[in-house]
């Protein structure tokens, strides 16, 4: 897959410092780590097959955008507590 290719080059060439910022862009566009070819659709007329979104990042990298909020609200309401 495309994707992976651009994950390991920037492995290669930046040490992997770009890896994340490259999760969270595939993330956004439903080709997060949870994405894959549904194996019940793998033909179709035009050549390809059905993909299933995914939009979620390596643990590693931590939540984004909604999902780092609500985790941040729930720590908040922790610590008054």
């Amino acid at each position: 897959m495309a994707r992976d290719a651009l994950i390991q080059a920037d492995q290669i060439m930046f040490s992997g410092n770009y890896t994340c910022a490259l999760w969270r862009g595939f993330a956004e566009r439903g080709l997060g780590v949870s994405s894959h070819w549904d194996a019940e659709m793998m033909w179709t007329p035009w050549g390809g097959g059905k993909r299933k979104d995914g939009f979620d990042v390596p643990e590693e990298c931590g939540l984004v955008g909604i999902e780092k909020m609500k985790a941040d609200a729930t720590k908040n309401r922790r610590d008054e507590l």
